[in-house]
């Protein structure tokens, strides 16, 4: 019997999520498939991101670092919030942009998950390129142009 009302309980909590996220995402011009297919890749390379460094780096796994990688894939997700709800915000039709940007963070993570395994398997560290970061430059970039044009018009 405890496992049925465990099972119930993880399915209630997926609801209670589901329900309000789909909405919002689709208010937002959000991709909701492509987020959802994101965020199931952040937790996947955040698995294989703490077997490398277990395997490979010989680290004992800590819970500041291991709060601070969720905290690192959390930010992933509040990025393109944020920006979906600037452009919302903002009345911009952000929906292709949002569509590129939500694709470019799955390439990004799907990258990092492929270095992970090959570091496990190989046991050598690789050095990766980090698209992440380019990625938010990119974006930080993209919004400090939107607001000097827009300056520039008033």
């Amino acid at each position: 019997m405890p496992l049925e009302s465990t099972a119930i309980a993880k399915s209630s909590m997926l609801n209670f999520l589901y329900i309000p996220c789909i909405p919002l995402l689709t208010y937002l011009s959000v991709p909701a498939e492509s987020f959802v297919i994101l965020g199931i890749l952040l937790g996947i390379d955040y698995f294989t991101g703490v077997l490398k460094a277990i395997i490979v780096n010989k680290v004992t796994l800590k819970s500041l670092r291991a709060v601070s990688g969720l905290f690192k894939k959390a930010l992933v997700v509040l990025l393109v919030l944020t920006i979906a709800l600037m452009a919302k915000g903002l009345s911009l039709n952000f929906e292709l942009y949002l569509t590129v940007l939500v694709s470019a963070l799955i390439i990004s993570e799907a990258y990092s998950i492929i270095g992970n395994i090959y570091s496990i398997v190989s046991g050598k560290e690789i050095e990766e390129f980090d698209a992440l970061s380019m990625i938010i430059k990119r974006v930080l970039f993209f919004v400090e142009k939107m607001f000097v044009f827009n300056r520039d018009k008033l």
